[in-house]
């Protein structure tokens, strides 16, 4: 197979060494090539697919191929093209087993003749720009060819002796045009190699670069949580605000809020000892607001049931500063000493939503 990175997946390495399967990438632009599916697989395949659309076209004229087709005509192509004959033929057509140096003759390397370079280790520094082939024109039919001593030289058959032919080619005369030295790039996909993907040390380092790609997303993902936590300019103006208001709220006098009684008069709110107000005291009776502690916080409610010890309250829910009725009921039971005292009937803060306001727990 090719170096592309999905067919390096740790997943797909382990899977294969645990069931005994060798997993061998080729060089570079050689699939063509070294390929065993491109070169027995693929063409009967492509054949075979041809001939199941055509007899499709003759079974419905007029109809076109569309692409809830074509599964049905793979379908009738593939088995008939991936067979051990022609899997095993591919093998040994690359060469690859078995082995068969000298599976390609010279000719096929013609055509990478004019792109053929040294390799990166072995290029030195251009002394001279690279001939291309706007730099060789071609001799004009009327000029005479202009041959060097040495050609002249080496044609003589007096300098030969006359007995040994002269053989040379055109190339001495005019050499091809070569491309210039690749331009090394540190962008792009990493160039690939001849490996043994499930020969131990190359999965090992396939694990390690894996391991260290995962851990820079993470890195990544955690810096881009962090960013979307920030408190924005706003948040920032908002809290300062509140403490203000805080601030300016403590510095006010220790005593309690008056808070209005039932009989027109002023009733003191002072501490009950434990951090809480203390309000009126509990009336007991079904339909009563009345405050309730649970897990710390202060919680509005309506008294649905009364008990010896206790009383059944179904609570508010917060809902910013005010207070809501929530969409599932929150009815739980609450001894007397969790129940700080009564509330006044809280008022409906908006004619369009059911939110109240509780002035004495804002």
């Amino acid at each position: 197979m090719d170096n592309h990175e999905s067919h390096c997946s740790v997943d797909a390495l382990n899977y294969a060494k645990d069931n005994g399967i060798v997993l061998l990438t080729i060089p570079p632009h050689t699939s063509h090539k070294l390929q065993p599916l491109d070169r027995t697989v693929f063409g009967p395949l492509k054949t075979f697919y041809s001939q199941a659309a055509s007899n499709f076209m003759l079974r419905h004229p007029g109809r076109t191929i569309t692409i809830y087709d074509v599964s049905e005509l793979l379908g009738k192509a593939f088995p008939r093209a991936m067979v051990p004959t022609n899997i095993i033929s591919g093998f040994r057509a690359a060469g690859i087993w078995p082995i068969n140096a000298d599976i390609f003759t010279e000719s096929e390397f013609m055509t990478s003749l004019v792109t053929d370079r040294p390799p990166p280790s072995q290029l030195e520094e251009p002394t001279q720009r690279s001939v291309i082939a706007s730099d060789c024109p071609l001799p004009s039919p009327l000029e005479e060819p202009v041959q060097s001593s040495s050609v002249s030289e080496r044609a003589s058959p007096s300098s030969l002796g006359g007995s040994v032919p002269m053989h040379f080619s055109p190339q001495d005369i005019m050499p091809y045009p070569k491309a210039g030295p690749r331009s090394q790039s540190s962008r792009g996909r990493k160039r690939g190699r001849t490996r043994i993907l499930t020969d131990t040390p190359e999965k090992a380092t396939i694990e390690e670069q894996s391991n260290k790609k995962l851990a820079k997303i993470a890195e990544i993902e955690m810096k881009r949580k962090i960013k979307e936590n920030r408190p924005t300019k706003k948040t920032v103006r908002q809290i300062f605000s509140l403490k203000k208001i805080d601030d300016d709220t403590s510095s006010d006098s220790d005593e309690c809020p008056p808070l209005p009684s039932s009989s027109g008069g002023e009733e003191e709110l002072c501490s009950d000892g434990e951090g809480h107000r203390a309000f009126e005291p509990i009336r007991k009776e079904v339909g009563e607001f009345v405050v309730a502690i649970y897990n710390g916080l202060s919680y509005p409610g309506k008294i649905t049931k009364i008990h010896e010890n206790g009383a059944t309250i179904k609570a508010m829910e917060k809902s910013g500063r005010l207070w809501k009725w929530p969409a599932r009921e929150d009815e739980i039971f609450y001894v007397w000493g969790d129940i700080l005292g009564h509330l006044p009937e809280p008022t409906k803060f908006s004619k369009t939503r059911d939110i109240y306001s509780v002035p004495l727990l804002e």
